[in-house]
């Protein structure tokens, strides 16, 4: 089954406020990750997001 989601400005910009969330986060706690590990898991964040049920 294929899901069709109507993106609207404000969602692009909360997503792109939360992967900056995400990204401070992980910066500040994972130290053993190099840049390139933070960069390839960054990708996957807008997914994981998208994923997320908001009530």
């Amino acid at each position: 089954m294929i899901r069709v989601y109507e993106m609207r400005r404000w969602e692009a910009a909360r997503m792109a406020q939360l992967l900056g969330v995400w990204e401070a986060s992980v910066r500040a706690t994972r130290l053993f990750l190099s840049e390139q590990e933070i960069r390839r898991l960054r990708s996957y964040v807008p997914q994981a997001l998208a994923g997320v049920d908001i009530c």
